[in-house]
């Protein structure tokens, strides 16, 4: 199946942080996590956090401890909206689902100036977009129906009718049996002839 991929290398975001937003999104469709995306930047709907949760608070709307986490959906929905854009470049249909997204951590980077001696958060993020089941499908289903219907019909063109069969036939068949059946009828025409002329002669 073709895919859409977008790398995103060193971004400055917390790694724990943006596993848990790729564990949330993975799965999706593209629009509705552009939509989780933007409400949790907006502070409207936060990202649930089964994991590196110590400590975290509850959220209005989701059954547990989360965070908006407004950084890193901000570079991972411009990271999607690159993908997508990777995609319709490949003539891919606008309607996505995201295969995979996944975060790693990435090589530390020390802080300069009054934070020197300070690890800076860098993290690795991949997307990888493919069409959903059903465009898919239909993409397929209207390829192939035209090549069926030009098979069909050239095969129907090929094939000889009913009428050529019985013309065919007839012009195949009718010189045997008409020269066999002149043959056949012949004697006994003639054989009832010389009778009626003997009858004739004899009355």
């Amino acid at each position: 199946m073709e895919q859409a991929i977008a790398n995103g290398k060193n971004l400055p975001i917390s790694t724990k942080v943006a596993i848990m937003v790729c564990a949330y999104l993975r799965g999706r469709s593209f629009s509705s996590a552009k939509r989780i995306l933007e409400a949790a930047i907006a502070e409207k709907e936060a990202i649930p956090f089964t994991r590196f949760n110590d400590g975290v608070g509850h959220r209005k709307g989701i059954s547990g401890p989360g965070r908006y986490a407004v950084n890193a959906c901000t570079l991972i929905l411009t990271l999607l909206e690159s993908a997508k854009a990777n995609a319709i470049n490949k003539g891919m249909s606008e309607d996505l689902k995201i295969a995979d997204i996944r975060a790693n951590k990435a090589p530390s980077q020390m802080r300069f100036g009054r934070q020197s001696r300070r690890e800076a958060k860098r993290t690795h993020v991949v997307v990888a977009l493919v069409e959903e089941t059903g465009t898919s499908r239909a993409k397929k289903t209207a390829t192939k129906a035209p090549a069926k219907t030009a098979t069909k019909t050239a095969a129907k063109t090929a094939a000889p009718s009913s009428e050529t069969k019985t013309a065919a036939k007839t012009a195949t068949e009718s010189p045997a049996k008409t020269a066999a059946k002149s043959a056949a009828k012949s004697p006994a025409k003639t054989a009832e002839k010389e009778m009626k002329q003997e009858a004739k002669n004899g009355s």
